[in-house]
């Protein structure tokens, strides 16, 4: 992927004047500012540029300007020019404090005297390329006509200006872009790009500043160098990766650095992954306002990413939308309720009001996105039949007014609060279990408190009220707060506990509870904070203030629930700030009747009455802080109106420059009271902000108020242009963008059963508001919709999908081909339709949008046959009903199924079967089929066809049998297996003597024996000599067989007698295995030994008492063969047998 690396610089001119006039008849120079209207780029130099002594400026290649500042293009080098129109008539009275020339009727103001003043920086870049290639885009379709008396050349036409100026490999690899910006609101006007491409090195941009007070600060991570006019600030809002279309894909660290006064840039890694940059800029504004006048008091979002108003209206139009509530003002002012989406566009708006004044003050909305409204009114008739008070309860002012609207608009509930006096609701806020919590101030000493609450009585003047309604409109309970004098409440909010805290102002003496950081008044007005308990009970009362007037208006407590911050307006000079702080003192600023201005006033409390700190913000003029929210535990978000036209803004504020009168402001500040980010927002007129809320989804900040300024607007909401007198502004401002902008995709299918519907199915991604050109002038802002088209034909279909978060749109353009589609069913097998038992085929229909199926075998309804496919197992005719979302079905044609019978394969051996080794079985299959093919192993067993196999070899046997269809069966598998023969041993051929027997014995464990004898026991007992045999047979049925040859000999020297005992060896020769036999002995000591022909002893085999019958089993299998001396001896006597081993 190719990818840039653009670095961002904005210049911002904080200068002390910003009129632009040029005295009349002075020379168009280059240091002489021009009298031109409309959009301004950079001017092309074609020999109009002259110097202050009249020589032509052949090096200015390009001229921008905008109020106060001019930006001069050469070759090499490039100019700031900052200058200021004095008017010499318009000087202040230093007795007074105020200009005389404002207190003059504007017909009696004296012509204006201008004075031009300017100062020049010049910008070196160090070791860039002197001739770069220079090149003009973007070109305006306007021209310039110069008439100079002065000049060579009188006429000089066409004069062409651009939008952008691009200094190519200005270092190698490295373009340096300056682009004009259009924007008609005040802000920066204009801006550079570092594009570093690849192979470039950002450590190769150098340079440094000549002229103005040659001092260069970095202060706050930005650039600033002085002149008498004022100062140049250059700042590095964004930075990021941008591929080959241009499109941002990925934030980079970039930071400027400064050694010996050149300037450079420093980076992080280029490789870093998305993450979200808080640099907060203006999405969307848009006016809600008709004939007459508007204002817009109170904001809220739902969890759907809306965002409502409430406010007040008496003009007759623009203010409902057809349907709703109430679609016409009832009285001189009503109440009005809009709610937009989060692309600005107003999904409803309401009147709601009787025949007298009544207003809309705060609002919120609930778990399921319905909306809860704080208002006062002076007309009866509001309530709904049923609610806690019905009727408005008359008097001398308004009552206090809950209502509750659905998410569409429309009431379910509304009650009337308060005396026979006056009532005003200022804000309200719901707890955990969705009560509703209400303050405001009330001069009524009846229908406000409830018993057992904090303040049951009114004590004078107007107190604070403090209400709790349960979620279906009953009070829950309602206190009173305040003493004397007048004591206001201006905003409510309550912790993850549900106590309550509040913010106003108070005159009353007496009212702050022990322990909190103040608790004495001031003077006049003081800060009134405070928190109560769920139950209505108070925790801590505090005051804060100085000598003058401090007012209270916003309160929030942080996500953690460990502090509370408040914000307000001071015109105090002591008594507010604490040491340390951002603005520690009040700006001294008075009015045309000495009446002080007021400071912006930001605090932090802890939860149970202690301040942690406390500052002011503000200028010479008015600045008011309205409404406070919060992100997380540190990131504070304040809102307010301002007419210091140098204070209530920072270099990356998305509008730098006060507009004029009264502007609103937006504030970021952390948790240890350092300001991170200011902005002002606001045309010439005269702007006010009243309310602040935030989109927690998605943490878009949004400001309401009013308007007196046009073209403050933007394009694609709901109203971009003003209405006229003071209408209702809705501002949107994001806080946390992601960087990965939104693709617009798309596809269609046209829609059967109508002539020409088409469904549109959208593919966007990272998008979440649409806005579709169906190419017959006809627009849908659905997802994915169905549009009805006059006629078939080719239509071109445009898709904008936008990222309501981030602010960014992509657009993609089809042509797409509309025809009339007829509803038909078909049915296409997904293979061979005629086929055997146990398999089957997939019958698949036809698909489209939201068709229905029903599958039919025959007449019959398949039950539970209703999707796309249907998979076939038996014989049948079968077809498909399709049913489309419009209405009409279609049937198919038959596909007819046909299955076949196949035989049964099976082998009337079973599962096992076994034989013996050297010999062989026979397997058998069923015969009720025409071939046959066996298998072993699932190999096929060679010339195997009949119904019959002589299995000799082990394995795992089927047989596969196909009928005369051709129909095929595997039977179960057959497991083969091949036993070994038995095996016997009745020991080697023997001689035995004449007096003795042998027992035979074939050993244990076979299932029959057959002797040679004809006996069938497993062993049998022999005298006479022969040759003996006998065969086994195992539990397999293996035999087996072994014989011994057995003889006879007169025992002269092998049986002798021994004191009348016999003695018997055998069998001899032995295998290294015999028997000593002694029977009929008398109980003596024998000793019996085994000596080798040398008489030497080589095994010692008994000694002990012989009793009557002795018998020994030798094992001498560890002697050779050969021939050894059986030495038996008893009492004296001794006898020597010859012993044969044969091993």
């Amino acid at each position: 992927m190719k990818s840039f690396f653009p670095l961002f610089g904005v210049i911002i001119i904080i200068a002390s004047l910003s009129n632009r006039t040029a005295t009349a008849g002075s020379p168009n120079s280059s240091s002489k500012p021009l009298q031109l209207s409309g959009p301004l780029g950079f001017i092309e130099n074609k020999g109009q540029f002259f110097d202050e002594n009249l020589k032509p400026r052949t090096d200015l290649l390009y001229l921008f300007e905008r109020k106060g500042m001019k930006v001069q293009l050469m070759q090499n080098r490039i100019s700031y020019e900052l200058y200021t129109m004095q008017d010499d008539n318009n000087r202040f009275d230093e007795s007074k404090g105020v200009p005389h020339y404002n207190e003059l009727d504007p017909e009696d103001r004296p012509t204006p005297k201008l004075r031009y003043e300017s100062s020049r920086v010049d910008v070196e870049f160090i070791g860039a390329n002197p001739n770069p290639e220079i090149t003009a885009e973007e070109m305006m379709p306007d021209y310039l006509n110069y008439y100079l008396t002065y000049a060579p050349k009188n006429n000089i036409k066409e004069v062409r200006q651009y939008n952008k100026i691009t200094y190519k490999n200005l270092y190698p690899n490295i373009d340096l872009v300056f682009i004009a910006t259009q924007d008609q609101k005040p802000k920066t006007s204009v801006s550079y790009d570092f594009l570093v491409h690849p192979g470039g090195n950002v450590k190769d941009i150098q340079y440094r500043y000549h002229g103005g007070n040659n001092q260069i600060l970095y202060s706050s991570g930005n650039i600033e160098t002085g002149t008498a006019q004022g100062k140049i600030t250059e700042m590095i809002p964004e930075s990021y990766l941008k591929n080959e279309l241009g499109r941002k894909v990925l934030p980079v660290d970039v930071h400027f650095s400064l050694n010996k006064n050149i300037i450079g840039f420093t980076t992080g890694s280029y490789d870093k992954k998305q993450a979200l940059v808080i640099d907060p800029m203006l999405v969307w504004a848009t006016y809600c306002g008709g004939d007459s006048s508007e204002e817009g008091r109170g904001l809220g979002t739902d969890s759907l990413g809306n965002v409502a108003l409430i406010g007040r209206s008496n003009s007759t139009n623009n203010i409902a939308t057809t349907g709703a509530f109430q679609t016409q003002l009832a009285g001189n002012v009503d109440i009005i309720l809009e709610k937009y989406d989060s692309a600005g566009r107003r999904l409803w708006g309401t009147y709601y009001g009787g025949t007298e004044d009544d207003h809309g003050r705060g609002l919120v909305s609930n778990k399921i996105n319905n909306w809860y409204l704080g208002c006062h009114a002076n007309s009866d008739g509001l309530a709904t039949p049923g609610a806690y008070r019905e009727h408005y309860a008359g008097g001398l002012g308004d009552d206090g007014l809950l209502a509750y609207f659905s998410i569409d608009g429309f009431i379910i509930f509304a009650t009337y609060y308060g005396g026979t006096d006056d009532e005003t609701i200022r804000r309200l806020t719901i707890d955990r279990d969705e009560n509703v919590i209400m303050v405001g101030y009330t001069f009524s000493d009846t229908g406000i408190a409830t018993p057992g609450v904090y303040q049951t009585q009114w004590k004078g003047n107007a107190d604070l009220c403090l209400s709790k309604w349960s979620p279906d409109g009953k009070l829950i309970w309602g206190s009173y707060l305040g003493g004397t004098e007048e004591d206001h409440g201006r905003s409510v909010t309550v912790d993850k506990n549900d106590n309550i805290y509040v913010n106003g102002s108070t005159a009353s003496p007496g009212i702050a509870t022990p322990g909190v950081s103040r608790t004495t008044l001031a003077d006049k007005q003081d800060y009134l904070l405070g928190a109560f308990t769920s139950a209505g009970q108070i925790i801590w009362v505090s005051y804060w203030g100085g000598a003058v007037e401090d007012r209270g208006r916003g309160v929030f407590v942080d996500s953690s629930s460990k502090y509370v911050y408040f914000t307000g307006y001071s015109a105090s000079d002591t008594g507010v700030a604490t040491p340390g702080a951002y603005q520690e003192h009040w700006v001294a600023g008075y009015d045309l009747h000495r009446e002080p201005y007021h400071d912006m006033v930001l605090m932090k409390w802890t939860l149970d009455g202690h301040i942690v700190w406390s500052s002011y913000l503000g200028g010479a003029f008015d600045d008011r802080g309205r409404a406070i929210t919060m992100i997380g535990d540190n990131e504070i978000y304040i809102s307010g109106s301002t007419e210091s036209p140098d204070t209530m803004s920072t270099p990356n504020g998305f509008q730098t420059v006060w507009g004029g009168s009264g502007d609103m402001f937006l504030e970021i500040w952390d948790s240890n009271g350092r300001r991170n980010y200011g902005t002002y927002f606001g045309g010439k007129g005269d702007e006010d902000n009243l309310a602040l809320a935030i989109d927690d989804k998605h943490q878009n900040i949004y400001l309401v108020g009013t308007a007196s300024s046009a073209g403050l607007g933007t394009p694609g909401t709901a109203q971009v242009d003003f209405g006229g007198d003071d209408d209702v502004m809705l501002v949107k401002i994001q806080v946390h963008a992601p960087a990965t902008p939104p693709v617009a995709a798309f596809s269609y299918t046209n829609v059967p059963c109508t002539a020409t519907d088409v469904l549109f199915s959208n593919n966007s991604s990272n998008a979440d508001i649409y806005s579709w050109n169906f190419g017959d002038d006809s627009t849908s802002t659905l997802t994915s919709p169905i549009h009805t088209y006059d006629s078939a034909g080719n239509y071109t279909v445009t898709l904008i999908s936008t990222n309501s978060t981030i602010g960014l749109s992509d657009t993609t353009v089809v042509i797409i081909t509309v025809v009339s589609t007829p509803l038909f069913a078909t049915v296409t097998p997904q293979g061979v339709t005629t086929f055997c038992h146990g398999q089957s085929v997939v019958l698949a229909a036809n698909t489209g949008f939201d068709y229905s199926y029903r599958w039919k075998n025959g007449p019959v309804f398949i039950s539970g046959a209703t999707s796309s496919t249907y998979t076939a197992t038996e014989t049948g005719d079968y077809k498909v009903v399709i049913t489309a979302a419009a209405g009409c079905s279609a049937i198919s044609t038959i596909v007819h199924v046909e299955v076949m019978p196949g035989p049964t394969a099976y082998i009337l051996e079973g599962a096992t079967v076994g034989f013996c080794e050297g010999d062989s079985v026979v397997l058998t299959a069923n015969a009720d089929t025409v071939t046959y093919k066996w298998l072993n192993n699932n190999a096929e067993v060679p010339g195997a066809t009949s119904a019959m196999l002589t299995v000799s070899a082990t394995g795992i046997y089927a047989v596969v049998e196909m009928n005369s269809s051709g129909c095929s069966d595997t039977s179960l598998a057959l497991m083969v297996s091949e036993n070994p023969q038995a095996t016997v041993n009745l020991g080697m051929d023997t001689t035995i003597c004449d007096t003795a027997s042998l027992t035979l014995d074939a050993g244990s464990g076979y299932r029959s024996y057959l002797w040679s004898t004809g006996a069938s026991s497993q062993a049998i007992v022999v005298s006479a000599g022969n040759n003996y045999w006998v065969q086994v047979t195992d539990s397999n049925g293996c035999s087996g067989t072994d014989s011994i040859k057995v003889a006879v000999s007169i025992c002269s020297g092998i049986a002798d007698i021994l004191n009348g005992s016999s003695f018997n060896i055998y069998p001899n020769p032995a295998n290294g295995h015999f028997i000593l036999s002694l029977s009929n002995a008398t109980n003596e000591h024998i000793k019996v030994q085994l000596e080798n022909i040398l008489s030497q002893v080589v095994m010692d085999i008994y000694e002990g008492e012989s009793g009557k019958n002795f018998t020994r089993e030798v094992n001498a299998s560890q002697l050779p063969s050969g021939v050894y001396n059986v030495k038996i001896s008893m009492g004296n006597e001794s006898l020597i047998r010859k012993l044969i081993l044969d091993k």
